[in-house]
């Protein structure tokens, strides 16, 4: 259960009206304090524990394609508002560009129409993006059969946008990386520094008594147009910490976080926060899930092991790379060596760019016979 004396600290004023004088924003010193927390690590480890509360009617509706044939889910699901635990384990290594980040939680399944245990763990190792979801319990329950049919899957580097989101952004930006909307460099961590972001003054605004500066952020080359930006609520005093953040898609809201700070010998670092997801498609946009999370355990630049980031391989694991035709590899049995992997009876792998000839090949074919017809007929007509 989430405790209550850290869920207390995590309400944070709500009223944060914003004042006139906008040239009171000093984004000279913002920028300074965030390349600071950025110069200041190498590496940080993260320990995050909390619970996910998904709204009633806000995960499946009667649209939703996945449901079963014949199936009434009438105002949606869940029928109430349901909260299970959702614990995140995050560690970068910011001078060799690798992170990995484990997630216990819970996923929905749409046919069963039930909640399902999920375990996850997703790495950068230098080289490869990888997903490890292991085929045990941490996976599975008697009502939710294992669903994976490989171990470990090396993703394409688009998937890094999908592993980052707003749930991860304090981590982030206590330690200087500010990923915008649909961007992620997971092989240049440090490119996204303050230094890539187009920053404006909004004016200052008060959270719990603090007097802050808001700030909004905009993409690289953006002049402020649709459809996106990022808002900060930051705190001069507090080595501009990020005390409010919300993404706002074509003028709606889409996520909020509000971040409780902790001071130690690294700075002003959080010590929770609470996550809230917005169905921006709607007017006014409605609140779907919220995430309560306190950090448990966290360390910074104590120089982790480059293993940590590996695929923690095993001797019979099925390898999906997904970077090189959808190939299936199986460990060999000295942990180490991928070997190609057919399953009894599967027909050999295609040759690549034989199925591009193949449809060459026929539809060659059907021109040519497309064009004898044609001959024959004039040549008829000919003799007549």
């Amino acid at each position: 259960m989430f405790p209550l004396a850290c869920a207390q600290c995590l309400t944070i004023a709500s009223g944060s009206g914003l004042a006139a004088g906008p040239d009171k924003v000093d984004l000279q010193q913002v920028r300074a304090d965030w390349q600071g927390r950025l110069r200041r690590t190498e590496s940080m480890f993260y320990r995050l524990v909390g619970t996910a509360t998904k709204l009633k009617g806000t995960v499946v509706d009667a649209n939703d394609p996945d449901l079963p044939p014949g199936v009434d889910v009438g105002d949606g699901y869940p029928k109430e508002d349901y909260t299970h635990a959702c614990n995140v384990t995050w560690l970068f290594d910011l001078k060799h560009n690798l992170f990995r980040k484990e997630v216990e939680d819970q996923s929905f399944s749409v046919p069963m129409l039930i909640w399902c245990p999920s375990f996850k763990v997703e790495g950068f190792d230098g080289s490869h993006f990888w997903t490890y979801a292991p085929k045990d319990g941490r996976n599975s329950s008697e009502q939710c059969p294992n669903r994976h049919k490989v171990d470990i899957a090396i993703q394409t580097d688009h998937r890094t946008v999908w592993n980052f989101t707003a749930f991860d952004q304090p981590v982030l930006m206590a330690h200087g990386l500010f990923p915008l909307s649909g961007v992620f460099e997971h092989r240049n961590l440090r490119g996204l520094s303050v230094d890539h972001l187009t920053l404006q003054s909004v004016g200052t605004a008060r959270i719990d008594q603090r007097v802050c500066w808001v700030a909004r952020a905009l993409p690289p080359g953006s002049d402020g147009a649709e459809p996106g930006y990022d808002q900060f609520w930051i705190d001069p005093q507090r080595q501009s910490a990020v005390l409010r953040w919300e993404r706002y898609f074509r003028g709606k809201i889409y996520a909020r976080l509000e971040i409780d700070y902790q001071e130690t010998a690294h700075g002003w670092l959080p010590r929770g926060w609470k996550t809230t997801w917005y169905k921006a498609e709607v007017d006014p946009p409605t609140v779907v899930s919220m995430y309560r999370t306190i950090v448990e355990e966290l360390k910074v630049n104590e120089s982790p092991e480059r293993s940590e980031f590996e695929m923690p391989l095993k001797p019979g694991m099925l390898i999906l790379d997904k970077t090189a035709d959808y190939r299936t590899y199986r460990v060999a049995a000295d942990g180490k060596t991928l070997e190609d992997f057919r399953p009894r009876n599967a027909p050999p792998p295609a040759q690549k760019g034989s199925t591009y000839t193949t449809l060459l090949i026929v539809n060659g074919i059907i021109l040519a016979l497309l064009g004898s017809a044609f001959v024959y007929r004039c040549i008829l007509r000919a003799k007549r």
